[in-house]
């Protein structure tokens, strides 16, 4: 009996104190609270006081690298970043056309060597396709390019000119009409091959394999740093791959026209010898026809 009323009494004394549990947990919690904002506060001013504070690392996270685009030559014309490319073509043309108005033969009563002959029509040809390339500088200019270095612009244009006159000459002299033929084909190929549309990086396999290989490659690349450069740079490796090619073909024309010419004449000669034994034939049976109608 004692034991319970102990027990009823402990009991009782526990619910008066319940109230008083509850607001200690209350303060408690506030406490607690308020501890928790004062060390975010503090937290929040060491982090604004440090050099690299929260925020600041926050937004090199999120954005590490700023990126600021600044043309280095101002652009501002569809046509100007395309004359480079139009610049090569109207060489290239004009040098084909060139050699609709001289060709390579030699009166037979003037005797002389072959590589006379090639260096002598190359150094005729280059004298037109000189003027060709001022002409065509000229109109440029008169459009609205305006290149750093006038006189590298006009140089390279007129060097450009004797390039593809040298190419030409090598495929007309060799191989006569078939020559101007390839000509045209390989005009369309550096067309489609030279990036001087779009970059050579979005180019089809096949054309991004004889890129290398097309003059236009070089001359393009050469032609955009002097109208779009500096002035102070020169396009030393493209001036040094087209000197290649002029060498290359000219030499190769000088040496290989001499064959080629012999096997013109033995040609010439077989058409010759057809025909006039296609004439024979021809008048046998008109003599044979007459002497039947004689009969």
């Amino acid at each position: 009996h004692d034991g319970t009323v102990t027990l009823n009494n402990g009991v009782k004394t526990i619910n008066e104190k319940i109230p008083d549990l509850q607001d200690g947990v209350g303060k408690l919690y506030e406490g607690t609270t308020q501890l928790n904002n004062k060390l975010s506060e503090g937290a929040t001013k060491l982090s604004d006081k440090l050099v690299a504070g929260s925020k600041t690392m926050g937004d090199f996270a999120a954005q590490p690298v700023v990126m600021e685009n600044k043309p280095l030559v101002d652009i501002n014309k569809y046509g100007l970043g395309m004359a480079p490319y139009f610049m090569s073509l109207g060489l290239w043309v004009g040098a084909l056309l060139v050699f609709f108005i001289l060709t390579d033969e030699v009166q037979k009563s003037i005797k002389v060597n072959q590589p006379s002959v090639v260096l002598g029509k190359y150094l005729t040809l280059v004298v037109i396709g000189t003027l060709q390339a001022i002409i065509l500088n000229i109109a440029v200019l008169k459009l609205g390019v305006k290149p750093a270095n006038m006189y590298l612009y006009f140089a390279f244009s007129i060097f450009l000119s004797c390039v593809f006159i040298a190419i030409i000459q090598n495929l007309i002299f060799l191989f006569g009409d078939m020559g101007r033929l390839l000509s045209i084909v390989l005009l369309i190929l550096q067309l489609t091959s030279s990036g001087g549309t779009f970059p050579k990086e979005l180019l089809p396999g096949f054309f991004k394999k004889i890129s290398p290989l097309m003059p236009f490659t070089y001359s393009i690349s050469a032609m955009r740093e002097i109208d779009f450069g500096s002035g102070s740079v020169i396009p030393t490796k493209d001036i040094l791959i087209l000197l290649a090619y002029l060498v290359v073909f000219l030499s190769l024309t000088t040496f290989l026209k001499k064959y080629t010419d012999k096997i013109k004449k033995r040609v010439s000669l077989e058409k010759q010898r057809e025909k006039s034994f296609e004439k024979n034939e021809e008048a046998v049976l008109m003599k044979n026809n007459e002497i039947a109608n004689e009969m």
